[in-house]
């Protein structure tokens, strides 16, 4: 779980985080900021089976507001992880960081 992240409206928002797979290397991570609707994709190079994998995820929010974003990893075998993790940004006007 990732704790709730600051924002600002306008201003890129970075979410960082590590997956890992025991059983195959993970393929790919797959992020959505609509309750799971849609997932976009993002490929991982040079995995190995015992490797965790460091992702990162960037958005620029357009209005205040609560936004949650939804991770998970899809593995070579093409399982992907039973329960997404969440990550929440909470975003104002004016944030002190």
């Amino acid at each position: 779980m990732i704790g709730t992240v600051l924002g600002m409206v306008g201003k890129e928002v970075i979410l960082k985080g590590y997956a890992q797979d025991f059983d195959s290397a993970i393929d790919s991570m797959q992020f959505s900021s609509d309750l799971g609707q849609t997932w976009t994709e993002y490929p991982v190079n040079h995995v190995d089976e015992d490797s965790n994998v460091n992702w990162e995820y960037s958005f620029v929010p357009e209005q205040v507001g609560r936004y949650e974003i939804l991770i998970r990893a899809v593995d070579r075998n093409g399982a992907v992880t039973p329960e997404p993790a969440h990550a929440y940004v909470d975003v104002r006007e004016d944030v002190e960081l």
